[in-house]
């Protein structure tokens, strides 16, 4: 998950900006997903240095999809919402 556009757009945002963006996710005007809330809080605790063994595409599958068998596509999915 180190080399994605998510963390390039997540890396170049300073505290501030990360800090409105969450608030933004969290609402329920914005966002309906709480998976996608989910995958930024997971992602915002490794700012700005985003160590690449806490943040592999397993490792965040399993804690936001604790239930079901890994899927890339499902994870691309998520990065594509937050993004969106």
């Amino acid at each position: 998950m180190k080399n994605t556009r998510l963390i390039d757009v997540l890396s170049a945002m300073n505290e501030i900006e990360l800090s409105r963006l969450k608030l933004f996710l969290q609402s329920p005007l914005n966002n309906h997903s709480q998976r996608t809330v989910q995958l930024f809080e997971l992602l915002e605790t490794e700012y700005p240095a985003f160590d690449e063994e806490k943040i592999s595409d397993k490792r965040i599958f399993k804690k936001i999809f604790s239930k079901k068998s890994f899927s890339p596509a499902l994870l691309r999915n998520l990065n594509s919402d937050l993004l969106a």
